[in-house]
């Protein structure tokens, strides 16, 4: 795939209209591309293709989805509907494209579909979807591939004076920390401090138009993309929303993780939280720690580039009833000390009350240069 800038995506621009392809897995956590889109692309989707919920909308099934998108039983049905692209809305364990899918993907090229995926093997790598997609005049759109120029972090977001750059960080992976990144962008937005969201993953890929997929990139200049993207993000907004990833308590994922904390160089931290859990995902073997631990290591790491403050915690209420949600956010903000709230439930006002209060008293620390040991 050409670019032309560190993560832009052309298959993926404002005019793109998908059919997303979720067999068996909308209602899934592993589909949460099609869960991201869905909720914060809604126009771009035209149609989701999973029969096993056919004659569905999306709205009905997937939490925070306004958008009645139809759901249908085939891309043939989705083709009626006059999509772009075909968007895999799912990352399987393994990150391959099932065999069950290939001929569904084989198809959308055949109907001069670009195909836009976000797994770790890349489909413009395979040779026969290659060349049918070149016959074809298609592309091949691989959200993860990694861009061709990277470079080792030097401190250099360090230097943008009056730059407010906040970092979403989790308990676990998969709690919403690009959620709340979206979030928090918009309402940031809404209250007149323009705000730029800056993807890190698939997902955050597909909403935004642009980024890099974090995790696809070499171990070495992970810290160094994290600051590329947030120099160009700077261009054009003065607050950062940066997508965070993994964990610091997961240990698969804990490097990406702490590559986005040192290359991007937060001024702010916001912890997602997802209270139902109690050992990390895939990693049952470990128990995921108290909010009250997670938030001195969060902070404790972030200072050896740069003092980040966590300002305060998204939390997951989904499978609680609106009640009891209240209760536990009311119990989160007693035992922490800081303002706690479902960005999906009831948007995130607190969270950026937060923020704007701290800009407003910290200008000097948002200005630091250098790091604090």
């Amino acid at each position: 795939m050409t670019t032309t800038r560190t993560g832009d995506h052309p298959a993926i621009g404002a005019g793109a209209r998908f059919a997303v392809l979720a067999e068996g897995f909308l209602a899934d956590v592993h589909g949460k591309l099609a869960h991201g889109v869905l909720r914060f692309r809604p126009d771009s989707v035209v149609a989701v293709v999973d029969s096993t919920l056919a004659g569905r909308t999306a709205n009905r099934i997937v939490p925070g989805v306004a958008a009645e998108v139809p759901i249908v039983e085939s891309l043939e049905a989705a083709l009626a509907l006059r999509p772009t692209a075909l968007l895999v809305g799912v990352t399987p364990p393994g990150g391959e494209l099932p065999q069950a899918w290939r001929p569904v993907v084989v198809s959308a090229i055949e109907a001069r579909l670009d195909v836009v995926s976000g797994m770790h093997r890349f489909l413009a790598d395979d040779p026969e979807l290659a060349r049918l997609a070149a016959a074809r005049g298609v592309r091949l759109a691989d959200l993860r591939r990694p861009p061709e120029r990277v470079e080792l972090a030097t401190g250099r977001v360090l230097d943008l004076d009056g730059v407010r750059v906040v970092l979403t960080v989790g308990d676990d992976a998969a709690v919403g920390k690009m959620t709340a990144a979206l979030a928090l962008t918009a309402a940031i937005g809404d209250a007149g401090d323009a705000a730029a969201f800056v993807a890190t993953g698939q997902t955050g890929i597909a909403i935004a138009g642009w980024g890099v997929a974090i995790d696809r990139v070499i171990g070495d200049f992970m810290a160094g993309v994290a600051e590329e993207l947030v120099l160009r993000a700077a261009e054009s907004a003065r607050t950062i929303v940066v997508e965070g990833q993994g964990s610091l308590a997961h240990p698969a994922f804990s490097g990406v993780t702490l590559a986005l904390m040192h290359g991007a160089a937060p001024t702010d931290l916001i912890l997602c939280h997802d209270p139902g859990r109690r050992t990390v995902i895939d990693y049952g073997r470990k128990q995921i720690p108290p909010l009250a631990a997670l938030i001195h290591s969060y902070t404790d790491l972030a200072r050896y580039v740069r003092p980040a403050t966590i300002r305060g915690i998204a939390v997951n209420t989904s499978a609680l009833a609106p009640a009891r949600a209240e209760q536990l956010l009311a119990r989160i903000e007693h035992e922490t000390g800081l303002p706690a709230e479902d960005v999906v439930r009831s948007g995130a006002t607190k969270l950026t009350n937060a923020l704007l209060a701290a800009s407003s008293t910290a200008e000097g620390r948002v200005t630091t240069k250098g790091a604090t040991a």
